[in-house]
């Protein structure tokens, strides 16, 4: 990150375009600005002393801060989020349309046909995201304690089993 947009972050912040918190979820590194400044401030202090400055407690302050300016000039922002997609969507947007799941808890699909079981989803949430990319998949069973994931060919009625969460795709 150079000086000059550390100056415009902090001029879009000044100006009301941007909040605070806002820019530092954008950039985290600048979080350490009040520290450096502070810093810097304790530093001019020892140099000011009255009874004579203290130039090594100067020295060690002002080279902290020096320190702690280096993650604004090395972190990188991260990578700006993708578009929204539009009302009608377009050609162009190649992401999948959003897909719904009625999901059941304490429930399993006892009799449809399982095609993949994955033992490296260990969330709800990262087996029904399996599910909704792999068109194949019409529903899901997730197993709490053993943290699996089975995708199924079919979508039965859900049965009552502790501990499972099922999920089924909903069409429209």
């Amino acid at each position: 990150m150079s000086l000059e947009a550390v100056i415009e972050i902090l001029k879009a912040i000044f100006s009301g375009k941007k909040g605070p918190f806002e820019a530092v979820h954008d950039n985290p590194a600048l979080i350490v600005i009040p520290f450096i400044m502070a810093l810097l401030s304790v530093a001019t202090y020892l140099i000011k002393m009255k009874d004579g400055p203290r130039w090594g407690a100067a020295i060690v302050t002002a080279s902290l801060a020096g320190v702690l300016t280096l993650p604004l000039f090395l972190m990188q922002p991260p990578p700006p989020l993708p578009p929204q997609p539009t009302a009608g969507g377009s050609q162009t947007d190649k992401r999948p349309a959003l897909v719904r799941f009625e999901v059941t808890r304490d429930a399993t699909l006892g009799s449809a046909r399982q095609f993949a079981t994955s033992r490296t989803l260990t969330t709800v949430v990262a087996c029904e995201q399996e599910c909704a990319s792999e068109s194949r998949c019409l529903a899901y069973v997730y197993d709490i304690i053993a943290k699996s994931c089975s995708m199924r060919l079919e979508a039965g009625q859900p049965t009552k089993m502790k501990d499972s969460v099922t999920g089924i795709k909903q069409t429209r």
